[in-house]
């Protein structure tokens, strides 16, 4: 083979060789990693945080757990506050931090705010205070979290009372004006003598009578005054020179009557010395069972019964905690009946 040919003989084997060996689509090769560095994330995203969203559930009575929540997912806050407010008067506000971790109290390091502080402010020191009558929504701050919870305002309260009654010693029969003054949550004062109701621990030695804002004077002794108005309570001493007062009795201790006809009777209080005094009408507290049989007529000092239609009834006094009665009995006169 002459020189020529071989090389053009084996330049056609050196390309036919490389063109066998040339891949049709390369696939490009990973770049090696850094020396040290094992990592195979692709495409790493930044960490988000999932905020939860904001609510209310405003509890009733003394306090509401209400969890309006704020922060990541793992983490959420609660208010404990009062459901409602008087007027004037404060609750303790606290904060919860619920964590994976478990639960701290945050209430000292949160940023509080008060939809409208005329009805309920906040104070540095974590109280809520009735400014006004209505509603406002309370929010605790902490970091990038937030909590909020519904106050309701209502009407002062009363928070105290004052009483007074005749500080000198009464006389048997005398009467003594009694006054109550009420303080309020607010810090008003009011007159509440009419309103206010009155007890005595003893009443054969003084008593109020219904509806009088008077202590009557019924026998020898000291007894306790107590005036109650809007749960709240206050006392006075009263003392009465005299015998105690030991009985009741009436007279007559009964009657006979015709339909028709009237009659007076008369109510004695009777003391341990042995002595009795009349007891006037107006002090006596008459009482009639059945009126269809009896009634009573209002006298100048004593009762007066009328008899009505026939039958039975019983007349009662009451004075000084004690009672007595008068037994009646009438017989219908024709004609004379009085329906009732």
């Amino acid at each position: 083979m002459s020189k020529t040919l071989k090389l053009l003989f084996l330049g056609s084997l050196v390309i036919s060789g490389c063109a066998g060996n040339v891949s049709p689509n390369p696939t490009p090769s990973t770049p090696a990693m850094p020396a040290g560095d094992t990592s195979t994330a692709t495409n790493p995203q930044p960490a988000q945080n999932g905020t939860a969203s904001m609510g209310d559930s405003a509890g009733t009575g003394g306090t509401a757990g209400n969890g309006s929540m704020g922060g990541t997912a793992a983490n959420s806050m609660v208010i404990n506050a009062p459901a409602a407010l008087a007027l004037g008067t404060s609750g303790m506000l606290t904060v919860t931090l619920h964590t994976v971790d478990g639960d701290a109290d945050i209430t000292g390091a949160v940023v509080w705010g008060s939809s409208d502080s005329g009805v309920v402010a906040i104070n540095g020191s974590s109280h809520a205070t009735g400014m006004g009558e209505g509603s406002a929504d309370i929010q605790a701050t902490y970091n990038d979290m937030s909590a909020k919870v519904t106050i309701t305002v209502g009407p002062a309260v009363v928070t105290g009372l004052e009483v007074t009654a005749p500080m000198a010693p009464m006389a048997i029969f005398d009467a003594g004006d009694v006054s109550a003054t009420a303080t309020y949550s607010d810090g008003h004062t009011a007159d509440v003598t009419d309103t206010t109701t009155w007890t005595t621990s003893d009443a054969r030695v003084a008593f109020v009578p219904t509806g009088a804002n008077q202590v009557q004077a019924s026998g020898g002794g000291s007894t306790t005054l107590t005036g109650t108005f809007g749960g709240a309570n206050a006392t006075a001493l009263v003392t009465v020179n005299g015998p105690a007062l030991v009985g009741l009795a009436m007279d007559p201790a009964s009657l006979s009557l015709q339909s028709g006809e009237i009659h007076w009777i008369a109510a004695y209080a009777l003391y341990e010395d042995g002595s009795n005094a009349f007891v006037p009408y107006a002090l006596a507290d008459l009482s009639t069972a059945d009126m269809n049989v009896a009634s009573l007529l209002h006298g100048d000092l004593t009762g007066v019964v009328q008899a009505n239609n026939g039958g039975q009834t019983v007349v009662t006094a009451g004075y000084g905690g004690l009672t007595a009665t008068v037994s009646i009995d009438v017989t219908d006169v024709p004609g004379s009946a009085r329906p009732q």
